[in-house]
């Protein structure tokens, strides 16, 4: 089974710590593709993010925009601990996110970085306002999956 196959309800352990993927955001801008889950951890209140584009895949959580509110002010690099990573594309995508009680189809500008190391930040703005997503550059031999 593909280690990223990850979908609401299923059951992830990074590390020997388990997670709930609550939440899958995938975005398409003709034929940029990066997608996003929601890992939720219940017993310790924590919630990350894992972020996968092409074949880079960062964990993380919420992180400040690199813009402040205006992301056509989207800047060309931006720092994320120490580490610089540079805008890789920005525009208009199609969003489809699914949770286990929804499915939800939406358009949203968008900013998003690279790093060398493979870390990986997404710059999204939808109905909700601003998000800002991502974080250092994560191993597949640290991911284990299960279906629940």
């Amino acid at each position: 089974m593909d280690k990223l196959a990850l979908q609401p309800g299923r059951l992830v352990t990074l590390d020997l710590d388990d997670y709930l993927v609550t939440a899958q955001r995938e975005y398409r801008d003709g034929g940029l593709t990066w997608t996003e889950w929601l890992l939720e951890d219940a017993g310790r209140g924590a919630q990350v993010w894992l972020v996968r584009h092409e074949e880079a895949l960062a964990l993380g959580g919420d992180l400040p925009p690199p813009c402040g509110d205006d992301l056509s002010a989207a800047p060309g690099t931006m720092d994320l601990a120490g580490k610089a990573l540079r805008l890789v594309a920005s525009g208009r995508a199609h969003l489809a996110e699914q949770t286990e009680e929804k499915t939800r189809f939406d358009r949203v500008d968008y900013a998003l970085y690279a790093g060398a190391d493979g870390g990986l930040v997404s710059v999204v703005k939808d109905q909700g306002g601003l998000h800002c997503r991502g974080g250092a550059a994560l191993d597949r031999a640290r991911i284990e999956t299960y279906s629940t």
